[in-house]
């Protein structure tokens, strides 16, 4: 099933609104692994991804050893590069793989006949990429079934540039889910 988590405002800050869905979409993945599941995170911002590992680690969901984080810092890392060239591979090594757009393009995870990841989280604003962009991303995994958005709500000045995209890119994780 396909969750959307779009906190909305009632007197707090726009950081209010992207901790709130953060703290949501960190509970969704940290059940999802407490349940023996394996995640795939795809975020908008490089420090999203290192909030995401560090929440995850605190709450002892998962070890560090069990994280891949991939993002403009981390890319030229050994693990993450072999990562980039055999996904399929080296995924299945991971409880959690947790990714910014740096990857964006010609990454497919099929994991053919025995598929590894249970979940995919993804975690946006909707500042920085358009609801396509983070389709894209989150669908590097082709087979997921089961997708949560974490989406902050947009200030009113922005909103009009964003709502067709985000109408579609919700239809689109809603059919991939199948619901």
């Amino acid at each position: 099933p396909f969750r959307e988590v779009l906190p909305r405002s009632h007197g707090r800050g726009h950081h209010g609104l992207q901790k709130e869905a953060e703290i949501i979409g960190v509970d969704a993945i940290a059940d999802d692994l407490r349940a023996g599941g394996n995640v795939m995170v795809t975020c908008e911002f490089r420090k999203t991804t290192k909030e995401i590992a560090a929440a995850l680690i605190a709450r002892g969901t998962v070890t560090k050893e069990e994280i891949l984080v991939v993002n403009s810092e981390t890319v030229g890392g050994e693990q993450q590069r072999l990562f980039l060239h055999q996904a399929d591979r080296e995924s299945r090594k991971y409880r959690a793989v947790i990714v910014s757009p740096t990857v964006e393009s010609g990454l497919s995870i099929t994991h053919q006949g025995k598929p590894h990841f249970t979940l995919g989280v993804h975690f946006g604003k909707g500042s920085m990429s358009t609801a396509s962009r983070a389709i894209q991303q989150i669908c590097r995994v082709r087979y997921l079934t089961k997708v949560v958005a974490c989406i902050t709500e947009q200030p009113v000045d922005h909103r009009h540039y964003l709502t067709r995209d985000m109408r579609a890119g919700r239809a689109r994780l809603a059919y991939i889910a199948g619901n």
